[in-house]
């Protein structure tokens, strides 16, 4: 008994667009980073049982936006990590 063989082909097929408006590529843009700090809050709260905004300021300050003195102080005052 012979088997035909089947021609395999690509799970997804990708094809180029044509040029978008900038207002929806901004938009696809935004959307995707709004995406990804919600999934990122949703595991924060899942795995840490943390607040979501606090652990984003947190990572906020790590980035310069207060002078080092502070961000060590901070992080010298935090209550141990909950288990």
């Amino acid at each position: 008994m012979s088997v035909g063989k089947k021609k395999k082909e690509p799970l997804f097929h990708i094809v180029k667009r044509d040029a978008l408006p900038w207002q929806k590529t901004w938009l696809i843009r935004v959307g995707a980073i709004a995406a990804a700090l919600i999934v990122c809050a949703l595991l924060t709260v899942f795995l840490t049982h943390e607040n979501p905004i606090s652990v984003y300021a947190t990572i906020r300050s790590a980035f310069g936006i207060f002078p080092p003195r502070q961000i060590i102080q901070a992080a010298v005052a935090r209550p141990p990590i909950r288990t």
